[in-house]
């Protein structure tokens, strides 16, 4: 009786693992690694139908990548198991040019030394193996499948179907396969389903720019920066949402936080907002008729989430500031509770242009602009 042995290879960790016997005088060796989390990877001939894990589907060549690095992510070779010969490289077939992510997917040759079991024995056996070659190479945290099976890493999959024919050299090569392989016809085809994840990108930080006035409050703009890590770029963190939190440092008037947890999604050229600092119009024309000058200081934390690789409820602070804003007005027509001032307003830092506000229940003088506030009747306004 003769024996299949077979093995799989990621070159990250040369181990060789054994797997059950059947009938062939050839083997199929491969270098076979840590699985990055998932289930350790199906042998061929011994794939179980896919389910899905905790983080992987079991039986895939599942990995943890390093970005824009070109990574070989398997490879397999055939070998006779009563001299240890090698008998072919193999082919891989059956994978797209690039994966839905735009990830590009090329095959080559690698030579390589493992531990084997043949012609009785254990022995170091050099051979070339068809490898399967991957970079993640998108500036994004795009995920496929959406969202992600493992949290905060965005992912990508792809079969592919190597068989014991003889392949050409792919832009991935080392060596070629040179001449005189033969396909055996012992071993093969068998599908190899692949899911590769890299680490999730944040921004640094932020930049804020003012960019108008909605009646009261100031209205801004921020662009995030890149990146933590760091990253070649640009980075795009468009379609991803921003959180907040705010506590509040200086508020004497008892004004209260703005509305928190609005969740603005970024848009292209990695802008969101706006974000308002300022103050609810009539209730500001009551503060002034009573003649109160009042400010407000609050402390801003800034988060951002992926909700293709982080779960619903989990966002990453990237960014901590300040938002500021005072306010001093003059009564024009008690009668008519109309009265004028300015507003300024900050955050991070950066001012916003000052902002002059009119506000009244009907004035019949007042200027176009004027804020009309009809519950301002019973408000006295000496």
């Amino acid at each position: 009786m003769r024996y299949v042995r077979a093995a799989v290879v990621l070159l990250a960790a040369l181990t060789f693992s054994h797997v059950s016997y059947g009938q062939s005088r050839h083997a199929i060796a491969v270098f076979s690694g840590p699985a990055g989390g998932g289930e350790p990877p199906a042998q061929p001939g011994a794939a179980a139908p896919p389910q899905t894990g905790a983080t992987c589907t079991i039986g895939s060549v599942c990995k943890e990548l390093k970005r824009y690095d070109p990574t070989i992510l398997y490879g397999i070779a055939e070998y006779n198991l009563e001299t240890c010969k090698q008998t072919s490289p193999g082919e891989w077939t059956g994978y797209p040019s690039s994966t839905v992510l735009g990830q590009p997917i090329t095959t080559g040759y690698y030579t390589a030394t493992i531990s084997v079991n043949c012609a009785g024995s254990t022995s170091d056996q050099t051979y070339l193996f068809a490898v399967m070659c991957y970079k993640w190479s998108e500036h994004n945290n795009h995920s496929n499948p959406n969202p992600s099976t493992i949290e905060h890493f965005p992912m990508d999959h792809f079969n592919a179907t190597w068989d014991d024919k003889p392949g050409e050299a792919g832009t991935c090569t080392k060596e070629g396969p040179g001449s005189g392989w033969k396909p055996s016809g012992d071993t093969g085809p068998y599908t190899v389903p692949f899911q590769v994840y890299v680490p999730e990108v944040f921004p640094s930080g932020e930049t804020t720019q003012g960019t108008s006035w909605n009646q009261a409050s100031a209205l801004f703009q921020m662009t995030l920066t890149c990146c933590n890590p760091a990253d070649s770029g640009p980075f795009d963190f468009s379609g991803e949402e921003i959180d907040e939190e705010i506590e509040v440092i200086s508020d004497p008037c008892g004004l209260g936080p703005p509305a928190q947890n609005m969740h603005p999604v970024v848009q292209t050229g990695n802008i969101w907002g706006p974000d308002s600092v300022g103050f609810h119009t009539c209730p500001l024309a009551q503060l002034w008729c009573a003649q109160k000058k009042c400010s407000f200081v609050y402390k801003q934390t800034v988060s951002i989430r992926n909700p293709q690789a982080d779960p619903p409820k989990t966002s990453v602070t990237y960014s901590t500031n300040f938002q500021a804003s005072s306010m001093a007005g003059t009564i024009k027509n008690p009668a008519f509770k109309y009265v004028i001032g300015s507003v300024a307003s900050t955050r991070a830092g950066i001012p916003a242009s000052p902002r002059e506000v009119a506000l009244g229940t009907g004035y019949k003088g007042s200027p176009p602009g004027t804020y009309f506030c009809p519950n301002l009747a019973g408000v006295p306004c000496p």
